[in-house]
Formats: C-alpha cells, structure tokens, sequence
C-alpha cells in the first residue's frame, strides 16, 4: 500500500496540491493499494470538486485540523502534528504498518512517525523559513508580526520533520536551503534530488486554430500580446517587477493574471494609478490552469524564491516562451536547474526594465516550430511516472 499524505482538501488548487493529485492519478494505474490523507475542506478554500475527482481504486481519509477549531489544542501538541492527524495514522499503522508513507507538509511527517512508521518520505515543497522572509517584506506591522512568529514555529517543526524522515526535494537550490537550516552536524543529511511530472494530455501546445477558439472562450483579445502569470499574490512571486514591466512596455501588450493571495488589493490600486485597468485581466484559480497556457503568448516568473517553478514546466511544456530573472540578479529560484534554458530568456537585473526587455526577446525568438520542439524535449524531461518510482524506492 501506498499512503499520502496532503494537509489541502484532495480538490484544491494550487501548486503543492496539483503534484500531489497528479502523483495520486500515476499511481492509480498500478495495482497497488492506494489511500489519500487529506484535510477537509476549508469554508474559504479555492477546490473543485467536479473536475478534480479522485480515481476509482483510490481510497481517502479526510480530517479535521487543530488549527481551524483549536488553536491551544494545535500548540499543546505540535511536535506529533496535532491530534487528528496522528490519530488518523495510528489508525492506519494498526491496519497497514509496512505501508509506504509519501508527505508534502511538515505535520504529517510528525503524525505518521509518532504513529509508528519509521520509513517516511518527506518531499519538502519549500522551506517554510525562507518563504516566509520574502513575503514578510513589506507588510504593515500586524501581518509581520503574525508572519514572524508563523516563521518561527514552522521553521521549528519543519526541521524536526526533516530529521526523522527520508528527504526529497525537486531542486539542488531546495537542497541546499535545507541542509543550510540544520545544525552543522547533520548537514551531511542524505537528500535525494528528484524531478516532477507533467501530463502530455494536458499541457502541449495549440494550433492556430484552438489558440483563437481559447482566447474567445476567455474572452482575451485575438489581436494582443498576452502575458501570463500563474500563482499566489504574494511578495515572492515579484509582482510589482512584473506590473511595472507591463507598464514600460507598448499598450498593445496585456497582463493576465491567474490565482489569488494577499496582494490583490495592493495590485489593484497599482493598476489604477498608473492606468492599467484595460490592460490586466484577473481570473481565480482554475482546475483548467492549460487553457491559459495555450491561449497566451509568453510566460513570466518574476518570482524572486521559488523552490522550482512547476508553472515554468507547465508553459513549456504548451510551447510558450518563457521569461525569468536569472541568478546573476540576486533571485533565490531553481529556474536554470530545470534543464530548460532552452524556452527562457533571462533578465540578469533585478529590474523592472530588464524584465520587460527579456519578455520583448523571448516573444520574439518564438516559432511553431520552436514551440513544438521545445514542448518535446520537455514532456521527455518530466514524468509522473518517474516520479513515483524515485518516490517509492
């Protein structure tokens, strides 16, 4: 049997959960047990149900977490990963002690060992700590506050996850931010570097035709340069690199922006004084995040950390031109490791400018043909498949 572990609802949407649910969806065609440890869904969770339906030989546990009905409950017992979830593994130890256990958070490490399973794979998404530095930039002293001491108490309990569990981490820039977090004595921690997947049925590139069927059905218009971005509003992603980029450059370029997070309101006021209320096309979410690849003309990371950049994979993989800040401009990111230089054109200034002139050439050295060799080299890259059997060794 394999169990895994998610502290998100099965159906919610986002970057840690969609890799989850794609290794779920692998390992659904083996015939091996399968069982999925998720949390219940949460009043204000982004999740789509109707789309992101489990496959019919998975089985899944959901629970309830501390934090959202206890928060003394959730601290009294922090170092085993709440009550719930501990008590769900035990449970699950009792039944299926030889079980290979694959987490992506810190508490389910905690709740699976204090449960009894001695051979738990850990595949850390970020380092909680470093995430946590960038995004508190910036904030008015409240959120800092809170952001400080969620800092704090992760960067603890993340830690001591790692020290009891078998690391994976998808980049050598993840490895080295875990092992520069432990003590001197255990930074020679064994960690293996793995890749993710991604799904050819998905993510490829579109005809002509589908392009302008897509933009309709969007409702983008057929005659601009759209830009794209994917991910949280949040500080680490370097939106206002990018909102500033989109402000240099000629009108007939626009901005859409997929996700959600805490900048929203921020971002709106920066694009209505600098009037780009025409020019920046919000969308929520979506379990169909392909569409927007497929329909727009370059992508951007304007990311200053990201663990690895699983969106760059996504956009190459649908042939679209990448556009990224390079080491050389002081980003914490794993952009040059995904082996995929080939689609991205750097900017080597932490600047708004240099980000606009990057995502001018990268628009500009892109073909049909370009597009279909450089979605080919990328599905031969990145398998789910691969994946789960690095994971499951």
């Amino acid at each position: 049997m394999i169990i895994f572990g998610s502290r998100a609802h099965y159906s919610a949407l986002g970057g840690v959960e969609n890799s989850l649910r794609a290794l779920v969806q692998s390992a659904s065609q083996s015939k091996k047990q399968l069982l999925l440890v998720c949390r219940y869904a949460l009043p204000n969770e982004s999740i789509d149900k109707n789309t992101l339906a489990l496959p019919a030989n998975v089985s899944v546990i959901n629970y309830s977490d501390d934090t959202c009905f206890s928060l003394l409950r959730r601290l009294v017992n922090l170092f085993r990963g709440g009550v719930e979830l501990p008590a769900t593994y035990r449970r699950l130890f009792n039944q299926h002690p030889d079980a290979i256990v694959i987490v992506r958070h810190h508490s389910h490490v905690l709740a699976a060992r204090f449960a009894g399973y001695r051979d738990v794979r850990y595949l850390v998404p970020s380092w909680s700590e470093n995430q946590l530095a960038v995004e508190i930039d910036g904030e008015h002293w409240i959120k800092k506050s809170q952001l400080l001491i969620h800092k704090k108490i992760d960067g603890h309990l993340q830690r001591q996850a790692v020290m009891v569990s078998r690391i994976f981490v998808f980049s050598h820039s993840m490895k080295q931010q875990v092992l520069g977090a432990l003590p001197l004595s255990l930074q020679r921690l064994p960690i293996k570097v793995v890749k993710p997947g991604i799904d050819p049925n998905r993510f490829y590139v579109s005809s002509k035709a589908e392009k302008i069927q897509l933009r309709a059905q969007l409702k983008l218009p057929t005659n601009a340069v759209v830009w794209l971005f994917v991910g949280r509003f949040v500080h680490a992603k370097g939106l206002h690199y990018l909102l500033e980029a989109l402000k240099l450059s000629p009108k007939e370029n626009i901005l859409v922006m997929v996700g959600e997070g805490d900048l929203e309101d921020s971002i709106n006021r920066y694009i209505v004084q600098n009037g780009l209320q025409q020019r920046v096309l919000f969308f929520k979410k979506s379990s169909h995040v392909e569409d927007f690849y497929r329909a727009c003309d370059v992508f951007v990371m304007s990311s200053t950390y990201e663990p690895l950049g699983q969106t760059i994979i996504e956009a190459s993989a649908c042939g679209l031109p990448i556009a990224a800040f390079s080491q050389a401009s002081g980003v914490t990111t794993a952009t040059h490791e995904l082996g995929l230089d080939f689609a991205i054109t750097y900017a080597d200034q932490l600047k708004s400018a240099e980000l606009s002139e990057a995502i001018k050439r990268a628009f500009n050295v892109v073909n049909d043909r370009v597009a279909l060799v450089n979605s080919k080299r990328t599905h031969e890259l990145y398998t789910w498949e691969k994946l789960l059997e690095d994971l499951s060794i």
